[in-house]
């Protein structure tokens, strides 16, 4: 690849994975599959979708309802107050696999089309970092809660 040559979005989120030592469950190039463990233990898998206008980040909770209805009002009043006050993302209810979760959810511009040039190694650690953050604030509360 010569100089000033954009690579690719495969390209990019290995080589940020490999400088960070996260491990990627699945990747072509549009979409990737980051797999974290937390301190507790716990597990989380950061999602990715890439086109040339956007990356958008996406990282569920660990919180599942089995039927959308068992999903408590109060707890997503909650989670729509505090899309307010977040820095990174908003959290959204969506239907996963395994039921119905919450997903904090982040779309990042890329006005160049270039995700290394318009997002970075170091912003690109941020927003993971923040994500995960609030995702495990949330499922502590939970946890304490519950």
């Amino acid at each position: 690849m010569g100089p000033g040559a954009k690579k690719g979005f495969r390209e990019v989120i290995k080589e940020y994975a490999e400088e960070n030592d996260w491990k990627i469950s699945d990747i072509d190039k549009e979409q990737a599959i980051l797999e974290f463990e937390t301190d507790a233990g716990g597990q989380y898998n950061l999602y990715l979708e890439y086109n040339d206008a956007s990356l958008v980040f996406s990282l569920p909770s660990s919180i599942v309802f089995e039927r959308e209805g068992d999903v408590p009002d109060d707890v997503s009043t909650e989670l729509l107050k505090r899309n307010a006050d977040l820095d990174v993302g908003f959290w959204a209810l969506e239907e996963l696999e395994d039921g119905w979760g919450y997903v904090l959810y982040y779309d990042q511009k890329l006005p160049n089309k270039d995700l290394d040039l318009d997002l970075g190694r170091e912003a690109f650690a941020e927003i993971i970092e923040d994500m995960m953050d609030e995702v495990e604030e949330f499922d502590d509360s939970w946890e304490d809660e519950g």
